[in-house]
C-alpha cells in the first residue's frame, strides 16, 4: 500500500491495534500516524513504557502477534514505530491533551512534534478505560491544532 496517503482503513485500523494493545496490557503513553518531512511517508508512532521495561524486541513480537491475528489488516508491522515513553513526542502529545482535549483525532499540522521534523500529524486521543471513542474522519470530529504548533515548544 501507498504510504505516502493515509487513508481511512489505516487510520481505523491503527485504532483497532491500540485498543487491543491496551486490553493486552500494552500501556500507550501516546500513538499518532506521523508524516515525516524526509521521506514523505506516514508511519503509526507508539510510545509505551513496554518498550523501556522490556525492550523494543519483545515489544515489536507483542505488536506482529496482534497484527497476525487481524484479517485483511491495513496496518503492517513495518509501518508501526515504537518509541520510548521518554521520548520528546510524548511530551508534546501530553502538552497538546491537556490544551486540546479532544475525543477524537487531532490534526496536527506543525512543522514538528517531538524533536522530529514532520509535514503532519492524526494523534490518538488518549485511551480511556482500553477503548478510544469511535473514529470517524469528519470535519466536525477532527481538532485541528495548526495554528497552535508554537504552543507545545
Amino acid at each position: 500500500m501507498d504510504r505516502a496517503t493515509l487513508v481511512s482503513e489505516q487510520r481505523d485500523d491503527g485504532q483497532v491495534l491500540i485498543e487491543k494493545l491496551a486490553m493486552n496490557g500494552f500501556d500507550i503513553k501516546a500513538a499518532a500516524w506521523i508524516k515525516m518531512s524526509d521521506d514523505g511517508q506516514w508511519h503509526l508512532y507508539v510510545a509505551s513504557d513496554v518498550v523501556d521495561e522490556k525492550g523494543y524486541a519483545a515489544a515489536y513480537q507483542d505488536i506482529q502477534a496482534v497484527i497476525r491475528g487481524m484479517p485483511d489488516f491495513e496496518v503492517g508491522p513495518f509501518d508501526v514505530r515504537l518509541l520510548s515513553s521518554s521520548h520528546a513526542l510524548v511530551a508534546d502529545v501530553q502538552k497538546l491533551y491537556q490544551r486540546f482535549p479532544a475525543p477524537s483525532l487531532t490534526q496536527f499540522g506543525g512543522s514538528q512534534l517531538g524533536k522530529m521534523n514532520i509535514e503532519e500529524a492524526l494523534i490518538y486521543p488518549p485511551i480511556k478505560d482500553g477503548a478510544l471513542k469511535p473514529l470517524r474522519k469528519t470535519r466536525s470530529n477532527i481538532s485541528s491544532t495548526k495554528s497552535v504548533a508554537k504552543s507545545i515548544r
